[in-house]
Formats: C-alpha cells, structure tokens, sequence
C-alpha cells in the first residue's frame, strides 16, 4: 500500500469518526447542562394536562421493563386554535437525575430528536385545543440502556426552547423484591408513621460489593417530596439484603388524597359547591376546605394523588373534555407568617412552585387559588412550606395516619464497576393495603 492510499483511508475514518461525535456529542449539548438537576416541569403557560402512562394503562406509573412489546404515551394539550410543530428527545440520568456519563448514541438508537406527528384538534369544546401524543419506543428511536430518562418536549427547530420535561425509568428487573408495611416502634411515629421494610433477593444476578454499588430509593405515591434514599442495606444474610430499619425507612402516612369530581359542568359532582359559564370558559367553585391535622382518619378510596381525565356525557375524553377555571379554598382564619402554602398532587406536576401559591384573602379570611384544570377526576392535597426551610411537608396541614393507604414505589440502582451508568435492576409498586398497583406486567 502506498503512502497516498495510507493517507486516503486515514482521512476517511477521521473525517467517519469526527462525524459520528458530533452526532453524539453535538446534538447532546444543545439540551444538556451538566449541572442540572431534571424534575416534572411545564415552561408554557399555554400547555395543560401532561401525562405520561403505560400503554392502554392510564392511572400507571411511567416506568417499562426493557425490550416490552409495550410503549409509554405521553400526552400534553396546547391551548390555541392553530397547529404549533414539537419535537422531543431523551435524556439519560442517574439516580439524582443530574444526567449521567453517558453520550447520546450510547443509549439511543436511531434518531436524537423526532418530530411530534400526532396530533388532533378539540371537538365542541368552549375553550379549543390541540391535543399532542408521543409514543414511544418506536420506529425512529429505542432506548438501549436501564435506568431514568427524561424526554423534553422543545419548540421544532429551536432545542433551547424546552416546553416540557417528564421523568420515566427502564428497567431491567433483576431481583426480587420484598417489602412490607409496618407498625414503627417508635412512639413519635406509632399512630402517624408506616415503616416499610425491604429485602432484596438478587439470586443469580451478580453484586460484588452490596454495601457500595446498590441504592435504593423510596417513594410514596409517585411523589418525589417524599423520597428516601439508602445507599447501605442494614445487614446481608443467606443471600438478602434487608433495609429494616427502626427509623430511616418510617414514612409520614399522612391522609388519604382530597378529591373533587368535573367530569360534568352540567351538575355539581363531588366535592363542587358551584358551577357557573362566565366568558370565556365554565368556571367550578370547590367545596371550602378545612385544616385535617387534628381530624381522626377517614378512609376514602382516591387515586393517590394522581388525576383522571374523563367525561360524563361522551366519549373521546382526549379531544371533547373541556377546560374549567378551578377554585380552591382553604379555612384558616389568619394568614401563617412564617411560610407560604401550596397545592400538591400530580396537578401541580408534584412539585412546590410558585405557580401552585395559595393567597390570602383578608375579607373572606381564607387561603385561595384558582387553575385552568381539564375535566375529570382530581386529587390534590395542601403543602406547608416554612420560610427557612428547603423542604415543604405534608403533615402540617393534612395530618398523618398509620392506616392510610399508599403506593410505595421501590427502585434498585446498581453500578457495576468500571461502567459510567447507573442501571435500575429493579422495581416494585408496594401498596399499604396489598392491592397490585404495579400496572407494569410488561
């Protein structure tokens, strides 16, 4: 071979290689910060009802075991007459979801970003609306690798301009897991705490150090206000690792969800004090809320803090449900000096914002908000936030129960030495009563 071909093939697979990073590489950076942590999170205020499910499985969680004949749909609406152009792309992260080491083709295969192409207009609806769908895997994209992922819906053509990031998990579903609910013996929690205790049971899958490459993570109805993290497991013994724990592993049960029913605007449903058309939409005035913190537990059966779109008179929900304005109000009597109350629950993308800020109205003596909700069934409850605090709780303004019923979702991260990622080798929907709430029989 002589130095002219040399030279030929050298160029060639530089030229090959340089390509192929900057298609790995190049796309990433338009959508990554590396110091970012991602959460559930909406930046248009045209965009409403978010969802993100498995296949034919509405209420699930958004997590699918890998190679699943199944997809995950996620599902937003867009309030505007005319036709906007998304695209979307994914993003691999660890378990704080800060994104991980890994580049782009290294946990995709096909295409980095995809044009949203499902779409439908709203049908005699008061308030119009484009309805958007993403299905996926699919055809154009697959996802190589466990773990969590964020897809970012951003404007087409502009990748800067994220409009929506959603968090889900691929699993590989390692391991058995065991868990249980528990009494804590602790007098501080008995009446108000539930202690889950977990073992695991790798069988033959290999873990060579449990006490540095394991972590598990604990959350109560999808609600990452409420996370646990164990990077230790309490002992290990005939091929078990126990999380049994006296205290760090003691939840706040905290009260079933608040709930209230829209699917008509012709009738007050449950949970509706007022229902009135005021240009230019329907507006529904709930029932006045009081402060459960003293008040003795009261079973009601409710989606653990989720919603349900859903219509009374027709069918269709996605395109015929129609938007109302939403009143909220809490009795309190005086306005709490020292911290800021807010609206939580899968409505409020479940997390503390500011958009979801109750005020207080000094005639009526009451805290109130208001949200341009889709009709269907709602659950939501009221966070207290204390001013120096970080953290916003629960417990202050609903209360805590032993008894309550809760899903417990239950994720295993293992990092193997010498890989760059963090996979999810397990995961469980542990619910309080032993219902299957799991919806991933995938």
């Amino acid at each position: 071979m002589n130095a002219m071909c040399r030279y030929t093939i050298i160029l060639i697979t530089v030229i090959f290689i340089t390509t192929n990073l900057e298609k790995g590489f190049g796309q990433t950076a338009n959508f990554i910060n590396l110091e970012k942590v991602y959460t559930d999170a909406v930046n248009d205020s045209l965009i409403h009802t978010v969802e993100l499910n498995i296949s034919g499985t509405r209420l699930s969680y958004p997590v699918l075991k890998m190679n699943s004949d199944k997809q995950l749909v996620l599902s937003f609406d867009v309030l505007s007459s005319r036709l906007k152009n998304y695209a979307y792309t994914f993003i691999h992260c660890n378990s704080n979801w800060e994104p991980s080491n890994l580049s782009q083709f290294e946990y995709l295969d096909g295409y980095y970003d995809n044009p949203v192409e499902e779409y439908e207009f709203s049908v005699n609806t008061i308030l119009n609306y484009v309805h958007y769908t993403v299905r996926f895997p699919n055809n154009n994209v697959k996802l190589l690798k466990s773990g969590n992922y964020i897809i970012l819906v951003y404007e087409e053509g502009n990748p800067e301009k994220i409009v929506i990031t959603r968090r889900f998990m691929l699993v590989e579903d390692r391991l058995e897991i065991q868990a249980d609910r528990k009494r804590p013996v602790k007098m501080d929690f008995f009446d108000s705490g539930q202690e889950i205790d977990i073992e695991l049971l790798p069988g033959g899958y290999p873990i060579a150090d449990p006490y540095n490459d394991i972590k598990l993570v604990v959350l109560q109805n999808y609600g990452w206000l409420t996370q646990k993290t164990f990077t230790r497991p309490r002992f290990i013994e005939e091929g078990k690792l126990s999380y049994d724990y006296d205290e760090r592993n003691v939840f706040d049960g905290h009260k079933e969800f608040r709930f209230f029913d829209i699917r008509s605007l012709r009738y007050n449903g449950r949970g509706v004090a007022n229902i009135e058309f005021l240009q230019p939409n329907y507006h529904v005035t709930l029932q006045r809320d009081e402060v459960r913190t003293y008040k003795p537990y009261l079973y009601n059966e409710d989606f653990n803090g989720r919603y349900y779109i859903e219509l009374q008179e027709y069918s269709e929900d996605d395109i015929r449900a129609d938007y109302a304005t939403v009143y909220f109000s809490l009795d309190l009597g005086q306005p709490y000096d020292k911290g800021a109350i807010y609206l939580y629950g899968q409505l409020t993308n479940w997390e503390i914002d500011e958009r979801f800020k109750l005020s207080f109205n000094w005639d009526k003596r009451i805290y109130e908000t208001d949200l341009l909700l889709k009709q269907g069934f709602y659950n939501y409850m009221y966070a207290y936030k204390p001013m120096k605090e970080k953290e916003a709780n629960l417990k202050y303004l609903e209360g805590s129960s032993y008894e309550t019923e809760n899903d417990y979702l239950i994720m295993i991260y293992h990092q193997k030495s010498g890989e760059r990622y963090e996979r999810l080798i397990g995961y469980r929907v542990f619910n309080t009563l032993d219902k299957n709430a799991d919806g991933m029989n995938n």
